[in-house]
């Protein structure tokens, strides 16, 4: 079974991108989604459709475009640690604070509640 890692070497063709972009598993048509229970019957009466048709299924995303969203995500979280971390975790950040915050204190600035 390839694993998604290895998806991301695959480089789409045309047999990908005419694919549905999402299907549907149908486990059990007859049954209420909200049955959840159950153990996968394996392949044993598993059929797909390209839309939702009730009963038990299970919705799958085309593997070429879940493989490009992560690389996004991936991207956007370094770029956001890059500017987000450093001002709420460094220990600069947290000393200053704490600075701050004597400093008030001392000087009756600092009231309950605040911080």
């Amino acid at each position: 079974m390839k694993m998604l890692e290895d998806l991301a070497e695959v480089v789409p063709g045309e047999l990908d991108k005419t694919a549905p972009e999402i299907i549907w598993l149908q486990i059990d048509t007859s049954e209420s989604n909200k049955e959840r229970d159950e153990l996968w019957p394996g392949d044993d009466g598993v059929t797909w459709c390209s839309e939702s048709i009730g009963g038990i299924e299970i919705q799958y995303v085309r593997a070429d475009l879940y493989t490009d969203m992560a690389k996004r995500l991936e991207a956007a979280d370094a770029l956001l640690s890059k500017v987000v971390t450093p001002y709420y975790d460094s220990a600069e950040r947290i000393q200053l604070f704490k600075d701050i915050q004597s400093h008030m204190q001392e000087s009756g600035e600092w009231t309950e509640g605040v911080g």
